[in-house]
């Protein structure tokens, strides 16, 4: 298994921040992949070659109230692309 990443992050102080990250992931995996335990270590990926990218954004509106919202995609060979995100909001009493 081989594993080349990347990330960058961008704050703006008092305001909030953008982080992203690309990872190409090789596996070799010689046990059965469509078992639990084969998901688990493979995180979900497949042999041969894996992409997987994410997006984040992360801003403070008020002294009191931040909003996060998060984007994650990933591609294995002979599989569909796969994408999928979240949105946070939350209040500091």
């Amino acid at each position: 298994m081989g594993e080349l990443n990347t990330e960058i992050k961008y704050n703006q102080p008092e305001k909030g921040s953008l982080i992203g990250g690309f990872k190409l992931i090789e596996i070799n995996f010689d046990g059965i992949q469509n078992s639990a335990l084969g998901f688990e270590m493979l995180e979900g990926l497949k042999n041969g070659r894996n992409y997987t990218w994410n997006l984040g954004y992360q801003r403070t509106l008020s002294k009191n109230l931040q909003i996060s919202i998060q984007y994650n995609g990933r591609q294995s060979e002979n599989s569909k692309t796969i994408h999928s995100g979240g949105m946070e909001v939350r209040a500091f009493f």
